[in-house]
């Protein structure tokens, strides 16, 4: 139950209220909820939140711990298992293959597969001389520099997330740049402990995105296909966190003002 509730969570930030409407009906039928126990449940938005943020942490597994200063002046919790996150689970099972065609490639030339891995490894050698912000700031346009595709005119799929390898073929949509920008930067030595692939709700586009968070010195920066700069995430004021992740845990995301309306309607 743990997971429907994160996985509801997420819908209703990243999907709206509907779908999020329809997966909790879902739920609470295979769990036999009374019908009129979800009906008042589900009848308004807030009330459907306040179930959920109660739910979630009422379920909770223990190790589960809420943040209140989270990415992006959320309030998050992390979890260890990704089930409840499919894809990224599936990507993290291809990462040990990638960094070893990657770093491979990095050794020698002659490992590269062709000349997209040569100009990538090109920039990372030209870029491992510099100092570790010059390194990120180049590996971040580097990156960039591809062109975005969607994933229905890359995939032919509606939703998919590219392996590095994969992104280099054909490149990709933004999650697919940040997962290419988190397995160079911790090639390039960053912890991976340190990096997060965050996937945000673009308030002032009204669309899913995703970008990566580097922990660095105390301070959170933001990596973003849309812009070379690297900002500090108190500049960063358009992107609402859904979830973020890495190879160890994944995070769901509440943003405060909404917390404190949960927290406000609760006895």
């Amino acid at each position: 139950m743990q997971v429907q509730y994160a996985h509801c969570v997420r819908l209703f930030f990243g999907a709206g209220y509907n779908v999020c409407y329809t997966y909790f009906a879902g739920v609470a039928k295979s769990v036999n909820l009374p019908k009129d126990s979800v009906k008042m449940i589900i009848k308004k938005p807030l009330i459907l939140v306040v179930a959920l943020f109660l739910g979630f942490f009422a379920y909770a597994p223990k190790g589960d711990a809420a943040t209140r200063d989270g990415l992006l002046r959320t309030v998050e919790v992390k979890r260890t298992e990704a089930k409840s996150l499919p894809k990224w689970a599936a990507l993290v099972k291809k990462l040990p293959d990638e960094r070893k065609l990657f770093k491979a490639c990095l050794t020698s030339e002659a490992a590269c597969p062709d000349k997209a891995y040569v100009a990538w490894r090109d920039l990372m050698k030209a870029a491992s001389t510099k100092p570790q912000e010059e390194q990120i700031r180049r590996i971040n346009r580097y990156v960039n520099s591809w062109p975005y595709r969607t994933d229905m005119d890359a995939w032919n799929k509606p939703e998919y997330w590219a392996a590095p390898s994969e992104f280099l073929k054909k490149s990709g949509d933004a999650e697919d740049f940040a997962i290419m920008k988190y397995l160079s930067l911790s090639l390039a030595g960053i912890d991976p402990d340190d990096l997060r692939v965050v996937v945000v709700r673009d308030v002032l586009r009204n669309k899913t995105h995703a970008v990566v968070a580097l922990y660095q010195n105390g301070r959170i920066f933001i990596l973003d296909n849309l812009i070379d700069a690297i900002l500090p995430e108190e500049s960063v004021l358009q992107y609402a966190p859904i979830y973020s992740v890495n190879e160890q845990a994944h995070w769901i995301h509440m943003q405060q003002e909404l917390k404190n309306r949960v927290t406000s309607q609760t006895p």
